[in-house]
């Protein structure tokens, strides 16, 4: 199945693990990572790469005055259009390694849990690269493929669990073939 396919049967319910207990320590610690590496002050525009419900960018709000919200599962683009309704924020079906932007016209993208169901991420870094200008940075927050994360949600997939059934967990070698090593503290820049 692919991560596309994957995701729309979930899209309704796809944020109410976000209350549970667990869920809410999750996302504050990623919200949390997330925050220390954005700009301040805000930049003009912001990429979400993979944007789902739109959870992430709505927080994204808070750090540019556009963020552009890439989406290409229309169940959770719908979703995501009516729960950031009150945000500026632009929706967009359209797929990572494919996006319909020229070069050089965002400040910043954003990956979070994307790159785990896209079918090349290479490719969809490649193409972060091409539409952020010069001065400008990438972030990608994903879950390795030894971590205890990846054990967790690899399990729930092999249950038929959705969306995990499509995921493909990255190895951590991917990051040092030229790309910023999760270690830094703050974002790469690319000239």
């Amino acid at each position: 199945m692919d991560g596309i396919a994957a995701f729309e049967s979930v899209a309704a319910t796809y944020e109410d693990w976000l209350r549970s207990p667990l869920g809410a320590f999750v996302d504050a610690a990623e919200c949390q990572a997330l925050t220390a590496l954005l700009p301040h002050p805000p930049v003009g525009a912001i990429i979400e790469i993979g944007a789902g419900t739109g959870h992430m960018a709505r927080l994204l709000t808070d750090y540019a005055q556009v963020v552009t919200a890439i989406e290409p599962a229309a169940a959770m683009r719908v979703e995501g259009i009516q729960r950031t309704a009150d945000r500026s924020i632009h929706w967009q079906e359209a797929r990572a390694e494919h996006l319909p932007y020229p070069e050089a016209c965002f400040d910043g993208a954003v990956f979070f849990t994307t790159l785990e169901f896209v079918d090349r991420p290479d490719q969809a870094l490649q193409e972060a690269l091409r539409v952020v200008r010069p001065g400008g940075w990438v972030m990608a927050g994903f879950l390795p493929a030894l971590s205890p994360w990846a054990a967790l949600y690899r399990h729930r997939g092999d249950r038929g669990v959705m969306p995990w059934v499509a995921a493909r967990f990255l190895p951590v070698l991917i990051w040092r073939r030229g790309w910023a090593s999760q270690r830094r503290r703050r974002p790469q820049r690319f000239t």
